[in-house]
């Protein structure tokens, strides 16, 4: 297991060793810690049309995201939206 205080360093030096995909589900707070420090690629949101009219916001600061492709599923009202999330190369690490 590796501490939260320690996830950027572990994903900047497994991103510069080519360690392969990295997934991390469900810890908004981890995830938007690895995108202030440039250290995402590709973000998958899966998005569901019901409206809750409030709740804790996913990103803690403006995102700029490319959309690369947006998938439906039989039977379901869901759709998963899979983004580039473009990087300012002077904050990667």
């Amino acid at each position: 297991m590796i501490a939260r205080k320690d996830v950027n360093d572990w994903v900047g030096a497994a991103r510069r060793q080519g360690s392969g995909d990295i997934l991390v589900f469900g810890s908004r707070t981890m995830w938007n810690s690895l995108l202030d420090q440039a250290l995402v690629d590709e973000l998958h949101l899966m998005v569901s049309p019901n409206g809750v009219g409030s709740g804790t916001p996913i990103f803690d600061s403006a995102v700029d995201l490319d959309l690369l492709d947006a998938r439906s599923f039989d039977g379901s009202a869901n759709v998963l939206l899979r983004y580039a999330a473009r990087r300012d190369p002077s904050r990667a690490r």
